[in-house]
């Protein structure tokens, strides 16, 4: 697991509101460690084990919408490509901050449609 540091800039958060996941679940996912956190082991690993949780649910979810036509062909692709993409922007220094969510959003919308 990563153990980068991530700025939660506008990006970051807006795309953790429209995920399944909550920003504690994104902390506790890059942690490495219980005391980075300030927690007792026994919420952190009892935590960590939810979030790995909800994380299989997401992909099984993913397989499902596939399967059934749901997510057209070449959708996981175009996923995989936004990821990337969000991952260096969050590692760079961006001033168009709402341009980017609102690409993010449009392009979301059409993979589902």
């Amino acid at each position: 697991m990563a153990s980068v540091k991530y700025n939660f800039n506008k990006i970051l958060n807006d795309i953790i509101k429209k995920s399944s996941f909550t920003r504690r679940n994104v902390e506790i996912m890059l942690s490495e460690d219980h005391r980075q956190l300030q927690i007792s082991s026994g919420a952190y690993y009892r935590q960590k084990g939810q979030v790995r949780q909800k994380a299989e649910s997401i992909i099984y979810s993913i397989v499902l919408l596939q399967a059934l036509d749901l997510l057209p062909k070449g959708s996981l692709n175009n996923i995989e490509q936004m990821s990337e993409s969000v991952r260096v922007i969050l590692e760079s220094d961006i001033s168009e901050e709402s341009d980017i969510v609102s690409l993010l959003d449009e392009i979301v919308r059409r993979v589902v449609m």
